[in-house]
């Protein structure tokens, strides 16, 4: 036995995707400023797979994360203030 969490339990974020690595979130993950600028939560879960309603492709390389709009599916954005901190926000590209 042992007292450390399985490796296949563990909850990765969207902030803790390592560069040039894929993975599925949740499409309301995202965020849209008044000003059209886009962010996403990067407190929010990723999947290696598509799982459940975790559909959106998503990208990082660098401090940005890219998400493949055809990924999407018919969900649309509202727009918001400007990210809270807890949330962690990364700047998002779409691709």
């Amino acid at each position: 036995m042992s007292d450390f969490l399985p490796e296949e339990l563990e909850q990765i974020t969207v902030s803790g995707l390592q560069e040039g690595e894929t993975s599925y979130t949740v499409p309301w993950a995202i965020f849209v400023e008044e000003s059209g600028l886009s962010w996403i939560r990067g407190d929010y879960s990723v999947f290696p797979s598509p799982k459940g309603d975790a559909t959106l492709r998503i990208r990082r390389q660098g401090r940005e994360i890219f998400a493949a709009k055809e990924t999407v599916g018919d969900y649309r954005y509202e727009i918001r203030d400007k990210p809270m901190e807890e949330w962690k926000p990364l700047p998002l590209k779409w691709e």
